[in-house]
């Protein structure tokens, strides 16, 4: 094997400049944008591609807690993630992906 070529690595970071920079005013309770640069280098990420974001794959404390009580009334998990998508208005639209509520389970029942 020795004509192998290891497959390039895929583009993960285009040193996007697009920012916005927003700042407390301590005289009064109102903020202010400072900075703000819109001009992004990439193609932004579609409706559909919202949840595999990082910023958009945090599981709050509140759903887990919520998950948690379900599952100790005796609600199957399956039937919870369903229950969990009906709330978001479908799938697409969860707040992370199932596999993060799955992970972040998995994580509270190691803890107890």
């Amino acid at each position: 094997m020795p004509n192998r070529k290891k497959r390039p690595e895929p583009i993960t970071r285009t040193s996007c400049q697009a920012a916005i920079q927003v700042i407390h005013l301590k005289d009064s309770e109102h903020w202010q944008a400072k900075e703000f640069v819109p001009t992004h280098n990439h193609e932004r990420a579609s409706v559909a591609e919202l949840q595999f974001l990082r910023s958009n794959r945090v599981v709050t404390d509140l759903m887990l807690a919520q998950v948690m009580s379900m599952i100790q009334v005796g609600i199957k998990t399956s039937q919870i993630m369903s229950h969990i998508a009906l709330q978001s208005s479908g799938y697409i639209k969860l707040p992370c992906q199932l596999r993060d509520i799955y992970n972040n389970l998995a994580g509270a029942r190691r803890e107890q």
